[in-house]
């Protein structure tokens, strides 16, 4: 039995060179997973206590 299916199509995804490069963006990224890490481990400490 033959089960008619489309192609899969892989779509390559469009990522602008100009943002991905940006330094503005690069430091809020690095600044936001910091501040992340830091909230996760502060509530880590806080429920362990």
């Amino acid at each position: 039995m033959q089960v008619n299916q489309p192609p899969v199509v892989l779509i390559p995804q469009t990522i602008n060179p100009s943002v991905q490069g940006d330094r503005a963006a690069r430091r809020f990224g690095i600044f936001f997973l910091g501040a992340l890490a830091a909230v996760t481990i502060g509530a880590g400490v806080g429920i362990g206590v």
